[in-house]
C-alpha cells in the first residue's frame, strides 16, 4: 500500500524582483527604450519643422495678397466706379505679375478661367491649371501651358502630337518649324528639310542683298521679299529693301561713314553713299 500511495510535492515561487528589465531572447529592455526615446523626439522635431515652416509659407502668402491687393488698387484708380470688368481685368494682372493663383479668387468664372490660364502660360506650368473645374476650359488652359512649356524646352512634332486642342497644337507646330528654321536644324526637331534649304538661300540673298533673287525662289518668292522690307540688321531704321534701292549697306549704319547715319542723311536730303 504504502509504495503504491502517490507522492505529492509543493513548489515554492521565486519572489518577483519589481523594477528589474525583464530578459528575453531579443535582448535588453533598455535598448529598446532609447531607441523608441530617438524615433519619438524625430518626430517631434519633424512637426516642429512643420508647424514652422507651414507658418512661414502662410505669411508669405499672406504677405503676397497684399500685395496683389495693393496692386488691384493701383491698376483700377483709372476704372470708374460701375465698371466692374476694368476692376477683374485689373485683379487678373496683378495676379499675373504675383504669380499667385490664389489672387484669382473672387472673380467672375470666366475671369477666374482667364486668370489662371494667363498665370499657368507665365510660369509653362499645366499643374496650375489643376484649380480649374474637369471640362473643355481646362483641357484648354493645360494645352497652351503645355505649349510655353515646349517653346521654353525645345519640342518636336511629336511632343505637339499630345496636345489635345487644335488650335493649341497647330501653334505647337507652327513654333517647332519656326525654331528648326531659325537654327537651320530641321532634322532635329523632325522638319521637312527643304523648308531649311529654302531658309538658307533666303539667307544668301539677304548677305547680298540681291532682292531680285527672291523672284526665283518657288513658293518662297513673297517670304523672301517681305524679310527685305521687313529686317534692318544694322539698326539705322532703313529696311533691307529700302537699304538695296538707296545702295546703301545693311551691315553698316552710316555707309560712307561721315559720321551721320544712313537713315538721316536720306531724311535731310544728303546721299548716304558720299560723304558729306
Amino acid at each position: 500500500m504504502a509504495e503504491n500511495t502517490p507522492q505529492f510535492y509543493t513548489v515554492v515561487p521565486e519572489p518577483v524582483r519589481y523594477g528589474a528589465p525583464a530578459q528575453g531572447p531579443i535582448g535588453g529592455g533598455s535598448k529598446i527604450s532609447k531607441k523608441t526615446w530617438r524615433i519619438a523626439l524625430a518626430v517631434v522635431v519633424i512637426l516642429v519643422l512643420s508647424v514652422l515652416g507651414w507658418r512661414v509659407y502662410k505669411n508669405r502668402l499672406l504677405a503676397i495678397r497684399d500685395a496683389v491687393e495693393a496692386q488691384v488698387q493701383e491698376k483700377s484708380t483709372s476704372c470708374a466706379v460701375d465698371d466692374a470688368q476694368c476692376v477683374e481685368r485689373a485683379r487678373i494682372a496683378a495676379a499675373s505679375e504675383a504669380g499667385l493663383v490664389q489672387a484669382c479668387d473672387g472673380l467672375s468664372a470666366g475671369s477666374f478661367t482667364r486668370c489662371v490660364k494667363r498665370i499657368s502660360v507665365d510660369q509653362a506650368n499645366p499643374d496650375v491649371c489643376k484649380v480649374l473645374a474637369k471640362g473643355p476650359e481646362r483641357d484648354n488652359c493645360i494645352d497652351f501651358a503645355l505649349l510655353a512649356k515646349l517653346q521654353k524646352d525645345g519640342a518636336t512634332t511629336d511632343a505637339c502630337a499630345k496636345i489635345v486642342t487644335p488650335a493649341a497644337r497647330n501653334s505647337c507646330n507652327n513654333a517647332v518649324e519656326e525654331r528648326a528654321v531659325r537654327e537651320l536644324a530641321c532634322e532635329k526637331y523632325d522638319i521637312d528639310e527643304s523648308k531649311c534649304e529654302t531658309e538658307k538661300k533666303i539667307r544668301a540673298l539677304l548677305d547680298a542683298q540681291d532682292l531680285k533673287g527672291c523672284a526665283q525662289l518657288a513658293g518662297a518668292s513673297d517670304v523672301c521679299t517681305d524679310r527685305f522690307v521687313a529686317e534692318d540688321r544694322d539698326g539705322d531704321g532703313l529696311s533691307r529693301f529700302e537699304e538695296v534701292d538707296l545702295g546703301t549697306s545693311d551691315d553698316n549704319p552710316d555707309t560712307d561713314g561721315d559720321g551721320y547715319s544712313d537713315l538721316l542723311e536720306t531724311n535731310s536730303g544728303y546721299n548716304p553713299v558720299k560723304p558729306n
